[in-house]
């Protein structure tokens, strides 16, 4: 759906690992050498680098068929890439604590100790940032499980929890995952700004030299900025330069509904259950939940593309769609990250495989690294969280308080050789 009026070549190469299957479908699509006015996803209406013309690509994603996938059971006819060993119980893992701090949250706000239910909602917080990175991310994406339903279901967990999957996967899907780091056309890098500088291509003000500071208060605020938005992209048909093809009327209104149910959930409920009088506390537990939730996912978004070290990509180096999106995105920590945040942290290998679930990126990533290095591109890794956060704090401040960077980046709307 969301490839409909777009040149999708990158979409379907990249999303699936078997190319004949991918081939198939695009033999089936109309061909353009140039994409009609006003349809274009490129900067000058020229089509994408496209992944199989990497040679290094093809190599990485025939080992990763070879090495990982072929190892694990699939049903005939499907390629082993969504779903996985442990995916399950991760789904009821997340499900259980999920419910289980709404429903403490609840009860102590019933009774009326208050202290017990804020605490409740900040777990909350936290297995809803959870929720966020494994079930609604990996269902939208449609690598969670085996089954294009349950993922479609999955996804709407996205909408439970503040979010909207209709916006959100023309957003991710089509702005981010094709333009990464472009800050024409990636909705990550520039509708943060002018709040946040997060690429040297934007235009400087002097309140961006102190965004390494304030962005510890303004990241609380992410969830009330995805809202608004939420609201505007509904209305307009459209979220930044991303048109809404394809989406049904059904689509919009489920969005409204979803919405609707999850400020009942957060705010009708708590009001019902508690004690007459108790509002503000009740806007309390609202604000921790946006807040931590908030604080959490700002962090755990912005590490994966804006360092120092996937700024650094010269107009004269790139040679490929692998090289733009192995140099712009960054992996920190391993097995346990990737449980924790559905594969985020495997940053790298999941932009290359958007269709692979995360129970088998930390293998591929051994594979990705291997020919990245035998190919001289950089492959930027680091040990934990924390350390790649320091790298996004640094990042901030030097972005924030110098104008040019030592090489400007390259966006992914360049045209193909």
């Amino acid at each position: 759906m969301q490839a409909i009026g777009r040149d999708a070549t990158v979409l379907f190469e990249s999303y699936h690992l078997r190319d004949n299957v991918a081939q198939q479908y695009l033999t089936r699509l109309p061909e353009l050498d140039r994409m009609p006015e006003g349809m274009s996803d490129s900067a000058d209406g020229t089509l994408l680098p496209y992944p199989l013309d990497s040679p290094v690509f093809v190599e990485i994603k025939r080992r990763v068929r070879a090495e990982v996938l072929a190892r694990v059971p699939a049903a005939p006819g499907k390629g082993g890439q969504r779903g996985g060993p442990g995916i399950g119980l991760g789904i009821a893992f997340t499900l259980v604590g999920w419910l289980g701090s709404w429903s403490i949250m609840l009860w102590a706000a019933r009774l009326g100790w208050w202290p017990l239910s804020f605490a409740a909602c900040a777990v909350l917080s936290l297995f809803t940032c959870h929720v966020a990175l494994t079930l609604s991310h990996g269902g939208m994406h449609g690598n969670l499980v085996d089954h294009g339903r349950w993922n479609e279901l999955l996804g709407l967990c996205h909408d439970i929890i503040g979010g909207c999957s209709l916006v959100w996967t023309y957003h991710h899907h089509v702005s981010h995952h094709m333009h990464t780091n472009d800050p024409d056309y990636d909705q990550d890098i520039f509708l943060a700004w002018p709040t946040f500088r997060f690429d040297y291509r934007l235009p400087q003000y002097w309140f961006h030299r102190f965004q390494h500071l304030y962005s510890f208060v303004l990241f609380a605020f992410l969830s009330v900025s995805i809202q608004y938005s939420d609201y505007v992209s509904l209305f307009t048909g459209s979220t930044g330069r991303v048109k809404f093809h394809g989406a049904s009327s059904w689509e919009f209104t489920r969005s409204f509904l979803l919405k609707a149910a999850n400020l009942f959930m957060l705010l009708g409920i708590p009001l019902l259950v508690s004690p007459a009088g108790s509002l503000v506390k009740v806007l309390i537990l609202w604000s921790i939940y946006n807040g931590v939730l908030s604080f959490c996912l700002s962090w755990l978004f912005a590490v994966s593309h804006n360092i120092g070290d996937t700024k650094t990509l010269s107009e004269e180096s790139v040679e490929s769609w692998l090289e733009v999106q192995v140099r712009h995105s960054a992996n920190w920590g391993g097995r346990l990250g990737n449980f924790l945040t559905g594969g985020l942290n495997y940053q790298i290998e999941h932009h290359l495989f958007p269709g692979m679930s995360y129970a088998h990126l930390p293998d591929a990533a051994v594979i990705v690294e291997e020919e990245c290095l035998k190919a001289g591109i950089p492959y930027v890794k680091y040990p934990t969280l924390l350390s790649i956060c320091v790298a996004l704090y640094k990042f901030m401040r030097d972005c924030g308080q110098n104008r040019d960077s030592p090489a400007a980046s390259v966006p992914l709307s360049k045209k193909k050789d």
